[in-house]
């Protein structure tokens, strides 16, 4: 996913964090120029390859920072809304591998809770890799809530296992591998992608 994106758009129109705690094939899943860097408060230069947890606290909180100056205000006009030009600057994606067994505090994503139901506008994208069991154990509920308020965000739950699954609490019965339930503008409709063999031991 991370190799089409750079495929199709330049360092200067997509940056990525990447938070990859078990050093696996994501370290060298995308070329350095487009990983997010910032300065922290003391000025230091921070990478958006995370590898240990307290480099995702860090920068999560430099995203929703940085969200919410992108967030529109009541001086935005209808037609800047439309094309979503009151902000210039590359659409930010946030990939993670969370494996079971993880401990970590589920409140760490709480800062973009805000941000999900607009993240079109605001230019964040985020995918979780992980079994649905440890999403529901590690996910922050108010995260999965403001999303499901506000309708305005696609979210896509699927499960990648090749045995059968509940993918889902929303899909009331075990699915396929690479079947999903997509929920947009308030509709729910199914979604198949194929697997891939070569992935699935990854």
């Amino acid at each position: 996913m991370m190799k089409s994106l750079t495929a199709r758009y330049s360092p200067h129109e997509v940056k990525f964090l990447v938070v990859d705690l078990k050093s696996s094939r994501l370290l060298d899943a995308v070329d350095e120029d487009y990983l997010l860097r910032w300065e922290d408060q003391q000025g230091r230069e921070r990478s958006g390859l995370i590898l240990n947890s307290s480099e995702l606290e860090i920068g999560v909180h430099a995203i929703a920072n940085g969200m919410a100056n992108r967030q529109a205000s009541g001086e935005v006009t209808r037609e800047q809304r439309r094309n979503r030009s009151w902000w210039r600057a590359g659409n930010l994606h946030l990939r993670r591998r969370l494996r079971d067994g993880e401990q970590r505090r589920p409140s760490v994503f709480a800062p973009l809770a805000p941000f999900w139901g607009s993240a079109e506008q605001v230019g964040v994208h985020s995918v979780v890799a992980c079994p649905i069991a440890v999403a529901n154990r590690c996910c922050p509920r108010g995260v999965a809530d403001e999303a499901q308020q506000r309708r305005r965000a696609a979210t896509l739950v699927m499960d990648g296992s090749k045995n059968m699954a509940r993918s889902s609490p929303e899909c009331g019965s075990p699915a396929p591998a690479g079947r999903g339930v997509l929920s947009f503008a308030g509709e729910l409709q199914t979604i198949q992608t194929p697997v891939v063999p070569e992935l699935e031991n990854t």
